[in-house]
């Protein structure tokens, strides 16, 4: 069986992680409002802050730099990894469901009931989505490497693109439920999201009119996941099944049954790699180039959250 390098036991449920794209840290969020970052070495976090309600999301940026996290209580926080003092705060005054940082750490999108769009340096909002241009929470959100896109996706089943220079959408598509998750490659040119009427979306970003689309067949489909290039795609559904797609068809290169719902997925930059997690209790490690498993680990309780380095 598969042995971790190290585990760490949190007071409280581990709903939010993510890796940076060297591998050297890790940042996680706890439901008992706590954050935490980790060198991959060591067991023992670097800092923990203590937010005012549960963690929300995280995100780090491609060297592990830059931290940002969102909170229940309505918080954005931006941290330097030397530091557990936050470099600043905002206050969107309401939930903050979703948070995203570019890969240089220079870009930062965070998402309530609408869209807040930030440079690092200030906690000052670049700017904020016009009042009726998103219908429906922000409850996902991705950013480009570069920061010139956002993708969103609200509990009002619309997913939305923006370009960072405007708080108005670049354009607008309506599924049929709820977005459950969206990602975007790195150069921000393809788009993929998916909702829990049992479709995903694949989009270019000149085009709401999506290149192709996947139906489950009833199935609500959790997480979605793309590759640096977008030549990728990787999707965990309700139906206990983890899907890989290349970008050009709807019909999966190779899938893979679990014993769960599948919650999380991602996959390495140059998409050879897939980790998954479900709540069967297993992470579930893919190589993609052989269409394999190479190996699925027991963490004896359900799994909400994964991240995988850069080259997996």
């Amino acid at each position: 069986p598969m042995t971790p390098e190290w585990s760490y036991e949190a007071s409280g449920k581990m709903g939010t992680v993510a890796f940076s794209a060297d591998g050297e840290y890790i940042a996680a969020g706890s439901e008992n409002s706590i954050l935490y970052l980790f060198e991959k070495d060591n067991s023992t976090p670097l800092w923990s802050y203590t937010m005012q309600n549960y963690v929300r999301k995280v995100s780090m940026s491609a060297d592990g730099e830059y931290i940002v996290a969102s909170s229940y209580s309505g918080n954005v926080y931006l941290f330097d990894k030397d530091s557990n003092a936050p470099l600043w705060s905002y206050d969107t005054g309401e939930d903050t469901r979703s948070v995203s940082i570019s890969a240089d750490g220079k870009y930062i999108a965070a998402g309530s009931n609408k869209v807040y769009f930030f440079n690092r340096e200030s906690s000052t909002p670049l700017w904020i989505s016009c009042d009726d241009c998103i219908n429906g929470g922000a409850e996902k959100l991705s950013i480009s490497a570069d920061g010139e896109y956002i993708v969103v996706g609200t509990s009002n089943e619309y997913v939305y693109l923006f370009d960072k220079d405007f708080n108005t959408p670049l354009w607008n598509y309506e599924a049929e439920e709820e977005i459950s998750s969206v990602d975007i490659s790195a150069d921000g040119y393809y788009v993929v999201a998916s909702s829990y009427d049992s479709n995903c979306y694949f989009f270019g970003k000149d085009s709401s009119t999506p290149i192709w689309t996947y139906d489950t067949g009833n199935e609500p489909v959790y997480s979605v996941a793309i590759s640096a290039t977008g030549e990728y795609v990787v999707i965990g559904t309700y139906d206990n099944h983890i899907y890989i797609f290349d970008k050009d068809s709807s019909t999966p290169v190779s899938n893979y049954t679990t014993n769960g719902d599948v919650w999380a997925v991602d996959i390495s930059s140059n998409g050879n790699y897939v980790v998954a997690g479900s709540d069967d209790n297993y992470v579930y490690f893919i190589d993609r180039k052989n269409s394999s498993l190479l190996w699925k680990y027991d963490t004896e309780e359900y799994v909400s959250s994964t991240s995988i380095s850069a080259d997996g």
